[in-house]
């Protein structure tokens, strides 16, 4: 393959990898379903037509994958940035906007020679643009296909870029995505300011993921190196691209095989990041509703950007809390010794440094007690912990604590239900109700069954499961019960009292049902560790007792996490959620 004039220069003064630092936005055109009062303040991804129409666009980006993903969580969330119920696409394509690297113009030009040179830089640079675009617009039917082979076929376009007078004659003002094929140079005053990127209008269906928005962008960078007279396929040339250019063209050769299309997980909250922990889904959800830019930093850190705040997205961390005192929360010994000495009612326990301290102590301490066993670390590998109703056997409790490794505690099991209240800025959000997780009998399947079908509807709502696994079964035999057994219409049998069956277990709204004189107690909690965002765990003896400072012992603190899961409150397994991330961010931007 004989590579044209300007791959030639591109590759003799070594960038051709530059490849990968093409910026790509993707915009699409679309209306709402009512009149909106949107403007092109609201968000960084929405430009307002009118009050019926807008455009809404990805990032500018070289990250192929955030120019996709940020244009797929746009559309999603656009209608709610506007207050509207839905924002519907105007034609069946999107464009594309592509710009090549400013270093090939800079340092070509500076070698072009002084005849070139005088017909200035911008003229200069505008002529790489035409000269591409006149490429693009030639093989851009050929990409479509291969992109997705049952696109629409559809003609090259017969706009003339011969120069930049005859372009201006020939374009007309294409509507974004109307017409398939449609090549276009986007700027204000060519002439003077320059070209800033050629658009490409496309079936949406050819960019159905990032992989194929980066296969297009690679396509495109091949055109500038295919000579008008070559008729070979687009997979061939880019392999016969890929043997010429060698080390510069690293990455050509997977062009022979376009990328499989990506499903959507279950349980997405927000398509385009359906890959990013669900956590922090949520809170960039509420990030692009609220009108603010996102930008990765690393892995699960991102940087929500307003007009002039931003907020750090860490984990599941919003900025809220001080490192100590989350340190602190992770620490299941500490935080009990901090919270008693600061006047909440703990469950009494002891830490044991091995499993053989705890065996050794069972029976002067703990021996026909309910109690509760945890790693002292509830983030490492010894964060387990199991809950014994039932006071255990010497065996029971040796096999637990063995099981945990070293530094364990272990507590008399605080009496009552458990209810998770989140704490934000000294007031209590919601309160949830929480339980191991169980399978209720119908009298005509076996457990095995039943939890068969429990996995299935817990998977497609993207909430933890639970496997018919070595501890499962042993958790049904102290309940008498095997995986084969047909329990009674009505009967609870519970698959565990660990943390995966917690974990795994059914959480609802339940405010209802804890009298608001304990939102004191869980506010006293994050108060003395200094959190101003938190869940706080409370094991309430009757929650429709009202609480009292001189009945202390109604309420006792059994955890808490400075890094809330607010998936489990906007999905719980029962019930309707709610979403509070726009509450947790505009609490981080006050700060």
């Amino acid at each position: 393959m004989q590579m044209t004039d300007d791959m030639q220069q591109i590759f003799a003064h070594g960038m051709g990898a530059l490849r990968t630092d093409l910026p790509v936005r993707i915009l699409r055109l679309g209306g709402w379903n009512q009149p909106t009062a949107a403007d092109s303040r609201m968000s960084p991804y929405l430009y307002p037509i009118s009050d019926a129409a807008a455009i809404i666009m990805g990032a500018q980006t070289v990250d192929t994958h955030l120019a996709w993903s940020s244009w797929r969580a746009a559309v999603d969330t656009a209608p709610d940035m506007v207050g509207v119920s839905a924002w519907t696409p105007t034609n069946a394509g999107v464009r594309v906007q592509l710009a090549l690297p400013e270093a090939i113009f800079t340092d070509l030009f500076t070698d072009s020679g002084k005849e070139v040179q005088a017909q200035g830089y911008v003229t200069y640079r505008n002529g790489w643009y035409l000269r591409w675009a006149q490429r693009l617009q030639r093989r851009l039917p050929g990409i479509a296909q291969l992109l997705r082979p049952s696109a629409p076929e559809f003609s090259p376009a017969g706009v003339d870029f011969t120069n930049l007078r005859r372009y201006q004659q020939t374009v007309g003002e294409p509507t974004i995505g109307a017409v398939p094929g449609t090549v276009t140079l986007a700027g204000v005053r060519l002439t003077e300011r320059g070209v800033l990127t050629v658009d490409l209008d496309l079936p949406a269906d050819c960019i159905p993921d990032a992989a194929h928005l980066a296969a297009l962008r690679d396509l495109c960078w091949l055109t500038l190196a295919v000579n008008d007279d070559e008729t070979a396929p687009l997979p061939e040339l880019a392999r016969g691209f890929a043997n010429v250019a060698g080390d510069q063209g690293d990455g050509w050769s997977g062009l022979s095989a376009m990328p499989q299309e990506a499903g959507q997980p279950a349980g997405t909250i927000l398509p385009g990041f359906e890959h990013e922990a669900l956590t922090q889904q949520i809170y960039l959800r509420a990030g692009l509703v609220a009108g603010m830019g996102v930008t990765p930093l690393g892995t699960e850190l991102w940087s929500l950007d307003g007009e002039q705040q931003s907020v750090i997205i860490a984990g599941q961390q919003v900025g809220l809390n001080p490192d100590a005192a989350v340190a602190l929360t992770r620490n299941r010994d500490a935080l009990m010794r901090f919270l008693g000495t600061h006047g909440l009612v703990v469950p009494r326990g002891n830490t044991y440094r091995n499993a053989d301290a705890a065996v050794a102590d069972f029976d002067r301490s703990f021996g026909h007690k309910s109690i509760f066993v945890g790693g002292t670390d509830t983030q490492g590998p010894g964060s387990g912990s199991v809950a014994m109703p039932v006071p255990p056997t010497p065996e029971r409790f040796a096999e637990v604590v063995r099981a945990l490794g070293d530094d364990i505690m272990v507590q008399l099991l605080a009496p009552g239900s458990l209810y998770r209240c989140l704490v934000l800025d000294g007031k209590v959000l919601a309160v949830q109700a929480r339980d191991y997780a169980y399978v209720v009998g119908d009298g005509r399947h076996d457990v095995a069954a039943l939890l068969a079908a429990k996995r299935t509807r817990r998977a497609a709502a993207g909430q933890p499961t639970l496997a018919l696994d070595a501890g499962v079964t042993a958790g049904l035999a102290r309940q008498n019960v095997t995986s084969a057994s047909v329990i009674p219409r009505g009967t609870q049998v519970y698959l565990g009292r660990d943390t995966a069956a917690f974990v795994a277990g059914e959480y609802w709204d339940d405010r209802a049902s804890l009298d608001q004189s304990y939102d004191v107690v869980a506010v006293q909690a994050a108060t003395a560790l200094g959190l101003r965002y938190c869940t706080v765990d409370l094991a309430v003896i009757n929650g429709f007792i009202a609480y009292s400072e001189d009945q202390a012992e109604l309420a006792q603190v059994v955890g808490v996490d400075a890094t809330p899961d607010l998936v489990s409150f906007l999905r719980p397994t029962i019930g309707d959620g709610n979403d509070f991330a726009p509450a947790v961010l505009a609490a981080a931007l006050a700060k």
